[in-house]
């Protein structure tokens, strides 16, 4: 698939996504508002990589994609795993004061999550995500030519890019379905995840 019928598709995503989870209704308990607020900005950052990518900035897009993961497994962590200690720490003072890879280990206690999917996803690229998020080696390599500073993207890594954030799209708005007690919904937007990458 052309990266234009990646772009093509991955909009088609991002707008049946939207067009379901429009005007859901969620719970008004701190837990819920603070990992749907994490939910939500995930499917955000998916929209924002698919506009710079169309807009052929690529490192910007490529340094999104750690935040995107995050966003994803903060969401997740709080509400399945945040203890009511956490959820005031976080009020009072931002943070959580737990390392990230520790937050996977959390939410992969649950049945739902342990079939080990975020670990390996952490794991596989963790190292890279850092690296475009930082300006790292690879970052860097990919912004020269032999003769010019410039982007120097292969198709593979943008096609790459795209299809991280959408699956961390539907991801995201499966577990807001499941947040709004939907679980016709989130067995919908399961089910137009499977079709989605069955044709990329």
């Amino acid at each position: 698939m052309s990266i234009e019928n990646k772009i093509e598709s991955s909009e088609e995503l991002v707008r049946w996504i939207d067009g379901k989870l429009g005007g859901l209704k969620l719970p008004s308990n701190i837990r819920s508002r603070i990992a749907a607020g994490c939910l939500d900005i995930a499917l955000e950052h998916q929209k924002a990589i698919i506009t710079l990518v169309q807009s052929k900035l690529y490192s910007s897009a490529f340094a999104l994609l750690r935040t995107n993961f995050e966003s994803h497994v903060r969401g997740l962590w709080f509400l399945h795993c945040a203890s009511e200690a956490d959820i005031e720490r976080f009020k009072k003072k931002g943070h959580i004061g737990r390392q990230f890879k520790d937050l996977i280990s959390d939410i992969e206690k649950i049945e739902a999550f342990s079939n080990g999917a975020l670990s390996k996803a952490h794991k596989q690229s963790w190292s890279s995500l850092n690296d475009f998020a930082h300006s790292g080696k690879k970052q860097i390599a990919m912004r020269n030519k032999e003769f010019s500073i410039a982007p120097n993207y292969v198709e593979k890594d943008i096609s790459t890019i795209l299809e991280f954030g959408n699956t961390t799209s539907i991801l995201s708005a499966i577990a807001l379905a499941e947040l709004s007690k939907k679980q016709h919904l989130a067995n919908e937007i399961y089910n137009k995840g499977h079709l989605f990458w069955a044709d990329t």
